[in-house]
């Protein structure tokens, strides 16, 4: 039989619990993240603040998230 101690146990209990724990957090956080082009499309200018950022949820208009003005793309054929 394997002598074990009250502490050791607990430890033990606490240690595998964080582990789990751990693990389950990095499986949920690994598809949160959404991992974004370099391609122009996504890349959006601001004219008014002059800000620079990456919105890839709008093709045509989209706000800008430091002023909030709208900013509509032309769209070269």
């Amino acid at each position: 039989m394997i002598k074990l101690d009250l502490a050791v146990a607990v430890a033990m209990y606490i240690g595998f619990f964080a582990i789990g724990l751990l693990f389950i957090w990095v499986f949920l956080e690994k598809g949160r993240f959404k991992k974004y082009s370099s391609d122009d499309k996504y890349i959006w200018h601001c004219n008014i603040c002059t800000h620079v950022y990456v919105d890839s949820r709008h093709e045509h208009i989209s706000t800008c998230p430091k002023c909030g003005s709208y900013i509509k793309k032309e769209v070269n054929k």
